[in-house]
């Protein structure tokens, strides 16, 4: 019974975290409707082309430390037809880039917390998940948005049928009623601090999962490209959370638990079923524009996945290249941090 009590706990957070995203996301949606004339206005001044689109969204992920919320915000956007079907693509592509980023952090804290081994090394797996997720996301980002006015010529979008009834109806007389009550403006920015909350609810959750246990069961069992990297799909889909799913494998590989050979195929992984959360919103909102686009972004990121997978052994040599250069020329490791930001500060600036 003991055991029972934290494994109830863990589920009923999972719930509840669930509950508030999804009553954020439809808050969101309704107050985006509200509030588009005035967005509209400021973002036509932000987003003034499809490349500042990837930069604000890019940039964005780092300020918020989370690019689910950025990438909720771009489907509720696109829904409200306040963006274009490129610029939401890149608004979400940016999204997962600069999410990316976030975990350099985890393998600092985790220096700070076991002090062993050098700082390089520690800053290392965050730097290797970067890496591995840029060149994944930028050949699959350029892909997609290339064929993307394809895609949506050749499969015309078929609306969601809209629940009348249950939960969803409740979520929207809800919805509208705060949307009336608060106002457009704080009813939206509401929405933004509600679904931040429910995100670091349902990490807060996920840190009270015994890592431990699940790193013993499985760092043995990393011995082809396939498994880590259908273990990556599986864990990062459950838990909606590229910083939890790759988080778990960073104290592995500072304690050499686990080779860089291993820890690649699991973040590929990771990186595809990253876009749960995403897809959620778009149910939440009926966006089914929304989610035709973010399918075909899923569609194109397995296929270049796959494609890195067939010719694996050329494409970690060159991963691993590029992180030996990195954690291991002072100037380069300097570079590496300024062109963080600079990329995508550029980025808003093209025409």
């Amino acid at each position: 019974m003991k055991d029972l009590a934290p494994k109830a706990a863990v589920w009923l957070g999972v719930l509840v975290a669930l509950a508030l995203f999804l009553f954020a996301a439809r808050l969101l949606g309704a107050a985006t409707e509200a509030f588009s004339p005035v967005v509209e206005l400021y973002l036509d001044r932000i987003v003034t082309s499809d490349p500042s689109a990837l930069g604000v969204s890019w940039l964005a992920a780092y300020g918020l430390l989370n690019g689910s919320v950025v990438a909720a915000v771009s489907v509720a956007f696109f829904h409200a037809e306040l963006v274009s079907p490129t610029q939401f693509f890149l608004l979400v592509a940016g999204a997962r880039l600069g999410a990316s980023g976030v975990i350099v952090l985890i393998g600092g804290l985790e220096f700070l917390q076991e002090r062993q081994g050098p700082v390089m090394k520690s800053v290392s797996m965050g730097i290797l998940s970067f890496l591995v997720t840029q060149t994944i996301y930028l050949p699959a980002t350029a892909v997609g948005y290339i064929t993307l006015d394809w895609l949506l010529s050749a499969f015309p979008t078929v609306e969601l049928a809209d629940d009348s009834g249950g939960a969803k109806s409740m979520n929207g007389t809800a919805t509208d009623a705060l949307v009336d009550y608060l106002g457009a403006a704080p009813t939206f920015l509401l929405a933004v601090v509600l679904l931040f909350l429910s995100l670091r609810l349902f990490d807060a959750v996920l840190d009270k999962v015994d890592t431990e246990q699940l790193r013993h069961h499985f760092h043995d069992k990393f011995e082809s490209r396939w498994f880590p990297f259908v273990l990556g799909l599986v864990v990062a889909g459950v838990t909606a959370s590229i910083v939890f799913s790759v988080g778990i494998v960073v104290p592995l590989y500072n304690r050499d638990s686990v080779d860089l050979d291993d820890i690649v195929p699991y973040i590929m992984g990771a990186n595809i079923s990253t876009f749960v959360d995403t897809v959620i919103v778009g149910v939440a909102l009926g966006a089914a524009d929304a989610l035709s686009i973010v399918a075909w972004f899923i569609v194109v990121l397995a296929l270049v996945t796959g494609l890195a997978l067939a010719f694996y052994r050329p494409y970690f040599t060159f991963v691993e290249t590029l992180l030996t250069h990195t954690v291991e020329n002072r100037v380069v490791f300097f570079a590496f941090f300024v062109l963080l930001v600079a990329v995508p500060g550029l980025l808003i600036f093209v025409q």
